[in-house]
């Protein structure tokens, strides 16, 4: 070994690659190497080969205690590694989902509200086969409503409240005449088409600022550990986690509808043909239109949002 020798290994130790390659909380140290070793090398101008292969030994010694670190830390490393990865590609499907299918999400909105309505009056003709389904929508609305709370969102705390003491009411009371009235009631909030676009809108818009913050979170803290990414990640999809529950209650709905009306229209019912009708046309206006404002959708959704509500009603009743 010599000056070459010398020169080589610190050279190796300086790239910041390599550097970035070590165990995060052993930067400081290995720097301290580095600069031990120059340090030297200043100081002694005029060392010899002797000099020089002592010196690279004294460096290879003091590093040798962090390469078993890290080496045993190589595993730990590698899940580190995962977990960021996995929270950064969800932070990154969750932003693409908010912001380029707000019509979809939309749609999953209204069709849980119909799904909602069509359960409630299964649920008061036979209460024990459909206790479940209210159950799980009510988990769904207890949900957005700790969210609103939290942020508060007052007047959509409000309202989604009162949703909830509505069908409580309704899974409590016996007497058909109250049930019927407390039904009327909930029926006429979620047809409000200002109350549906104040929880839709609100709902969104928390879910948007929620994942924008985990992602500054994410490129503020790049040396963060595997725990803290974990941590992140639980935290942000149980924040998702009712606007997926809400998708997948569309799309029982819509299966439901496909099947109820495709019964109930071969039967030559000539109202729920046509409402049928106007139906396929929306999703035809949907396809013609994929260009169209947020707002030129609603306004198609609202068209058909209250005969939609009126069919749930009358497929319940079948």
């Amino acid at each position: 070994m010599d000056k070459y020798t010398f020169f080589n290994l610190i050279n190796i130790l300086r790239d910041e690659k390599n550097v970035n390659h070590y165990y995060y909380g052993y930067k400081k140290m290995i720097k301290e190497i580095i600069d031990s070793g120059n340090d030297w090398n200043k100081n002694n101008p005029n060392a010899s080969v002797e000099d020089y292969n002592e010196k690279i030994l004294e460096l290879k010694n003091l590093m040798e205690p962090i390469d078993q670190i890290i080496e045993e830390n190589n595993v730990y490393k590698e899940e580190e590694i995962k977990s960021k990865n996995n929270l950064y590609n969800y932070i990154s499907e969750q932003l693409s989902f908010l912001k380029n299918y707000e019509k979809d999400i939309l749609t999953f909105y209204i069709n849980f509200k119909n799904k909602l309505i069509y359960d409630i009056n299964k649920f008061i003709e036979n209460k024990e086969k459909y206790i479940s389904e209210i159950e799980n929508n009510m988990n769904i609305i207890y949900q957005i409503n700790v969210i609103f709370k939290t942020y508060n969102f007052n007047q959509s705390y409000k309202i989604l409240n009162e949703i909830q003491n509505i069908i409580n009411k309704i899974k409590e009371k016996e007497e058909n005449n109250k049930i019927k009235k407390y039904y009327y009631n909930l029926f006429q909030i979620l047809n409000n088409k200002n109350v549906s676009n104040s929880i839709f809108e609100n709902f969104r818009r928390i879910l948007m600022y929620e994942i924008e913050k985990c992602n500054n979170w994410f490129n503020d803290n790049p040396l963060a550990k595997k725990e803290e990414y974990d941590s992140m990640k639980i935290k942000i999809e149980n924040t998702m986690k009712p606007l997926y529950q809400i998708k997948e209650a569309s799309e029982k709905y819509k299966e439901i509808f496909r099947k109820e009306t495709y019964k109930n229209c071969s039967n030559n019912s000539s109202e729920l043909n046509k409402i049928y009708k106007e139906y396929i046309d929306k999703i035809k206006w949907y396809q013609e239109n994929p260009n169209a404002s947020i707002n030129d959708f609603k306004k198609e959704e609202i068209n058909i949002a209250n005969k939609l509500f009126f069919l749930a009603n009358k497929i319940a009743k079948r």
